[in-house]
């Protein structure tokens, strides 16, 4: 069958992604009772919420965050004497969050350019935000 691209997602004639059969799947399980739900499957196979947070370690370090507000963040306790006199200010949160916002807003617009819009209502909503402030 013909394939055509919208937004970058490949689609059948009849309109069917070719994640059709982990959609399928995920509703034998009983996981998406509803299609706005399938679109919260993990993007990559085995992908989870612990995962996440050594992408968010990296993006920490790529942003210079000091070593003492990185093991705060993620709930770990410095070791050593780094731990024994380092402390978090609220210099640094604040430093952190503008950063942080930075790195969220570029990657919002980074998603507006591959496509305007999303399935997941959420995004969609985020994404209409980022394109009347274009």
């Amino acid at each position: 069958m013909p394939s055509r691209r919208r937004c970058g997602v490949h689609l059948t004639q009849r309109g069917h992604t070719p994640h059709r059969p982990r959609v399928a799947a995920a509703r034998a399980a009983g996981h998406v009772h509803e299609l706005e739900l399938a679109s919260w499957l993990p993007i990559k196979q085995g992908l989870t919420p612990h995962k996440l947070r050594h992408s968010h370690r990296v993006w920490l370090d790529e942003i210079g965050t000091p070593a003492i507000l990185t093991h705060d963040r993620l709930g770990h306790s410095m070791p050593g004497i780094g731990g024994t006199y380092a402390h978090v200010s609220l210099l640094m949160r604040d430093q952190l969050r503008t950063r942080l916002q930075a790195r969220w807003e570029a990657a919002l617009d980074e998603r507006l350019a591959i496509c305007p819009t999303s399935p997941v209502p959420l995004l969609n909503k985020l994404l209409a935000g980022r394109r009347a402030t274009a």
